[in-house]
């Protein structure tokens, strides 16, 4: 079997397909030429390694800033909002996987937007940042039906682990949470 890896190298400001590896698996080639085409078209299998596109939400313009420059070179950084208000106009939009807020965001809260969210059906994961380190605001968050939940102190060892457990379909959370019965 024949493997080869492709790495695409787009000059377009795309980076997210820039980042995708394209796997060809080809199993057998015939011999004649159009024959090979043929059978190297119905036997390439693209294994395309998908990254979730994320909403971020937080009202300090600084910590906004440096989310994005930490994440955008491994994720998709679908939108950087400063409050909640523009989160729910905009996320239907931006159809974001993982929708990432600020538990404080001034205009709103981040548990009300989350909430709201939910009622517009939006099927977004969310993962909630905050710097409330306390295991009432955790519950809270998971009761709304978040994802995730990410103390502020903890962001650089936290927040990318968090959002590829998240996105493969688990939770998280900076503590360890006591198990539900």
């Amino acid at each position: 079997m024949l493997q080869t890896k492709l790495h695409l190298n787009f000059e377009s400001t795309d980076r997210y397909l820039c980042q995708q590896i394209i796997r060809y698996r080809v199993n057998s080639m015939a011999t004649d030429q159009s024959g090979r085409r043929n059978q190297v078209l119905r036997t390439m299998e693209p294994d395309v390694v998908a990254l979730p596109s994320l909403l971020l939400a937080d009202d300090n313009p600084a910590l906004l800033e440096t989310l994005v420059d930490m994440l955008e070179p491994t994720y998709k950084v679908a939108a950087a909002l400063h409050n909640g208000v523009s989160v729910l106009e905009k996320f239907r939009a931006l159809a974001p996987d993982l929708i990432i807020l600020d538990v404080s965001l001034g205009d709103i809260t981040g548990f009300e937007v989350a909430k709201r969210l939910r009622e517009a059906g939006c099927r977004a994961k969310i993962i909630f940042l905050s710097v409330h380190e306390d295991i009432d605001f955790v519950n809270a968050a998971f009761d709304l039906g978040a994802s995730g939940y990410v103390f502020k102190s903890r962001i650089t060892t936290d927040l990318t682990k968090a959002i590829d457990i998240v996105f493969k379909g688990g939770e998280f959370a900076s503590i360890t949470l006591p198990s539900k019965h």
